[in-house]
């Protein structure tokens, strides 16, 4: 595979700065580019870890739970390598931007060669570095484009990789995947920063541009172009990196480089920290360890049924976060807070880890909690069936409500209603077959917590962080 990778820094306040990263590695073909943003600190250094980290352990998957994981671990190289800073020590106006830390894009292009001999590209990206690929076989006329934007889209704030996992939600961050299959030779795949995307975004379909960038031999030639172009503002004075690729006859052979690098690996690091992380009970410990799940190969099913209910925890925290922070930005409404939490409730009713969440939920006028029911006893529950002529006679029902198929299916739930609804007598509330699964009348009072609840629900006022950390 022929590669060409050109920097050039832009320009500011007279000094030269580079805030991209890329890095490459033909035999595993593996790319990865990253634009550090300005506005936070540390920008350079960060894209940089992005980088490192994304060429030693790429990225797996787009899923939430994955993402996470990869982003703390790449946090912990970059605490590592970058002196934490005091937000104290600087001036005022320096201080939130310490406190936030840095951000980046990132764009992962990694080749696969199937069995049959087809080389696939697969991108995974945040923000508004771009990958695009011109195919041979149609001389150009349809470009790919991963993520796939309009030049206009590229003058809004992209979503970006924070190094603070405060920063962090994998449900509004949100990592997106794209495959690009059936490459031929000659195919052209180009992995550019936003500056140079936004150049070829409208020209992506023109072969004089893609003429143009294929005869810019190295960063001198790239950086007289690109000063070139900015003088004619066509390309805005931001740092600019192209990745250039080219398909060759030996990617598509058994005995290319590509075929060398190896699938994968299961992680056996990863299954002790997995492990460790399930004995602790920590429901974002464990949907963090356990990603997409893919790493732990034929080993999988075994602890499908043990992690289930975690990452339905560790889905519905992020969800309640993103919508009480934008409630509180006047970006949620009310009722988008109610439904998420109605979505999410079951998982969160009793989870500790959704304490906070529990209680901004509270103060903001949710009810959080789950509806009173009656726990049926065992001997009744597992023998509905049976049990049910003899309720039904006590209780006195009409043979139209014992047919009723919502009431007899679901009897558990819809028992302290209906029996609230019928008065039974003292006798009724006796009976052996009603006396086990009810204990006593008294479940069935109102719950004062939720009475007072619902009587202090005008409140709004509270502290978002405090509750959601």
């Amino acid at each position: 595979m022929q590669i060409k990778i050109l920097r050039c820094c832009k320009l500011e306040e007279g000094r030269l700065h580079d805030e991209d990263a890329s890095g490459g590695n033909v035999k595993r073909g593996l790319f990865a580019v990253s634009d550090g943003a300005g506005t936070g600190s540390y920008a350079h250094e960060w894209s940089q870890v992005l980088v490192k980290h994304a060429m030693e352990e790429p990225l797996r998957s787009a899923a939430p739970a994955e993402v996470s994981w990869w982003l703390a671990r790449a946090r912990e190289r970059f605490v590592k390598e970058v002196p934490p800073v005091d937000p104290a020590s600087l001036l005022p106006h320096l201080r939130n931007t310490a406190r936030r830390g840095a951000f980046a894009t990132l764009q992962q292009v990694s080749f696969v060669r199937a069995e049959n001999g087809r080389l696939s590209a697969q991108c995974l990206s945040i923000g508004d570095t771009c990958t695009f690929v011109r195919r041979t076989r149609t001389n150009g006329s349809a470009v790919d484009m991963h993520p796939w934007m309009a030049e206009s889209d590229f003058d809004r704030g992209p979503l970006l990789l924070p190094s603070s996992l405060d920063e962090f939600n994998p449900y509004t961050r949100i990592v997106s995947h794209c495959e690009f299959d059936d490459l031929q030779v000659g195919d052209q795949i180009v992995i550019a920063t936003d500056a140079v995307a936004r150049w070829l975004t409208p020209r992506r379909e023109d072969g004089a541009a893609w003429e143009t960038l294929g005869v810019i031999a190295d960063d001198v030639a790239w950086k007289q172009w690109i000063e070139q172009q900015r003088d004619a503002h066509m390309i805005g004075n931001d740092d600019s990196t192209l990745v250039l690729l080219v398909v060759e006859e030996a990617d598509l052979s058994a005995s290319g480089v590509l075929a060398s690098a190896p699938p994968q690996p299961f992680d056996s690091a990863r299954e002790i920290e997995l492990g460790k992380a399930l004995e602790s009970g920590q429901s974002l410990a464990i949907a963090e360890a356990w990603g997409d799940g893919v790493w732990l190969g034929d080993q999988l099913p075994s602890f499908v049924d043990q992690v289930a209910p975690h990452l339905k925890i560790f889905e519905g925290i992020h969800a309640l976060r993103r919508v009480l922070i934008g409630f509180h930005q006047d970006v949620t409404t009310f009722a988008e807070v109610e439904s998420a939490w109605l979505l999410h409730r079951v998982a969160l009713a009793d989870a500790t880890v959704a304490t906070g969440i529990r209680q901004a939920l509270q103060e903001i006028g949710v009810k959080t909690k789950l509806p009173p029911a009656v726990v049926l006893a065992e001997p009744v529950a597992e023998s509905l069936s049976e049990e049910l002529p003899a309720l039904v006679e006590a209780l006195e029902l009409s043979p139209a409500v014992v047919q009723a198929e919502p009431i007899a299916e679901p009897l558990s739930e819809e028992l302290p209603v209906l029996v609230e609804a019928l008065e039974p007598s003292p006798a009724v509330a006796q009976a052996e077959p009603i006396a086990e699964p009810l204990q006593s009348l008294e479940s069935l009072e109102p719950n004062s917590e939720a009475s007072a609840e619902s009587s202090n629900s005008s409140g709004s006022s509270i502290n978002v962080e405090h509750h959601l950390t």
